[in-house]
């Protein structure tokens, strides 16, 4: 009998492509945009950092100091904004997240701008501890005495589905306990011992 021809298409490279940065600290991803071939890219970090995963303070702090860091970023992002270049600075439970876009040609400015501000940020200034402080105690209020029942449902389904969640209610019992003098040196302990991942993709050169 006579054996069937081998497909044409089978696959003979099996290898997983690897990160275009390898090693412990970090990895980064890149894709080039070869489809629609705009001037514009999409950068995305994110850090993991042990004190933002310790418990509900270190979140809460983690938060309050990225939110601080954009306050008082508002001038040069407004203006940056005005020129096409956005970012943004959170904190998940676990650690932060990086992202800038717009216009490739001036976002690597965009990026060291806000990540000298990351690194400088060891205290803050007394009235961005108290907006940043009252912003986050009237969000913490809402979401633990006013949300709708079937909201409080759907967001204690996610604390339960997830190890990292941190209930409002924790949240604002630390948030009373805070000062501005708990900031400080907060950057030191969030990015000393961070492992980076990185996701680059657009109008950007290998």
């Amino acid at each position: 009998r006579k054996l069937p021809s081998q497909p044409q298409p089978l696959p003979v490279e099996l290898s997983v492509p690897s990160s275009g940065l390898g090693g412990a600290p970090a990895r980064c991803f890149y894709r080039k945009d070869e489809r629609f071939r705009q001037p514009k890219a999409v950068v995305a970090f994110r850090l993991y950092c042990p004190p933002a995963a310790a418990d509900a303070r270190g979140y809460l702090l983690a938060q309050m100091w990225c939110n601080a860091v954009m306050e008082e970023l508002n001038e040069y992002a407004y203006d940056a904004s005005s020129a096409g270049l956005h970012y943004s600075l959170n904190a998940f439970p676990g650690g932060l997240e990086v992202s800038v876009s717009g216009f490739n040609d001036k976002l690597p400015l965009l990026l060291l701008e806000v990540a000298k501000k990351m690194c400088a940020a060891v205290t803050f200034a007394p009235g961005t501890f108290t907006i940043v402080r009252d912003r986050f105690e009237r969000s913490l209020r809402n979401r633990a005495l006013k949300q709708r029942p079937c909201d409080q449902a759907a967001r204690r389904a996610r604390e339960l589905r997830y190890s990292l969640a941190f209930p409002p209610e924790e949240q604002l019992a630390v948030l009373l306990t805070l000062s501005a003098s708990d900031f400080e040196g907060e950057n030191c302990k969030l990015l000393e011992r961070c492992h980076l991942e990185a996701l680059l993709m657009g109008n950007l050169d290998e």
